[in-house]
C-alpha cells in the first residue's frame, strides 16, 4: 500500500511540472493545454471575423457594381 501511495504522489508531482519548458506551474498540464487551446481558438475566431468583414465588403462592392450596370442598361 505504501508503494502505491508513493507512486501516486510522484505521478501527481510530475504532472504538476508539465508546464512550458518543464517549469513548475500552478496549473497542471491539462489546464495549461486547455488554456493555450482556448487562446488559439480565440485567434481563429478573430481571423474568421476579419474574413467575414472582408466578404461583407466584397458583397457591398458587387451590389454597387450590379446597381451601376442596371442604371447603365436603363439609360441605354
Amino acid at each position: 500500500m505504501q508503494v502505491d501511495e508513493t507512486l501516486g504522489a510522484a505521478i501527481l508531482r510530475a504532472a504538476s511540472m508539465l508546464g512550458n519548458g518543464n517549469a513548475s506551474t500552478p496549473m497542471g498540464a491539462i489546464e495549461a493545454h486547455g488554456m493555450k487551446s482556448f487562446e488559439g481558438a480565440q485567434g481563429i475566431s478573430n481571423s474568421l471575423d476579419e474574413v467575414a468583414h472582408s466578404l461583407n465588403g466584397i458583397a457591398d462592392a458587387i451590389i454597387y457594381l450590379a446597381d451601376a450596370i442596371k442604371e447603365k442598361n436603363a439609360a441605354d
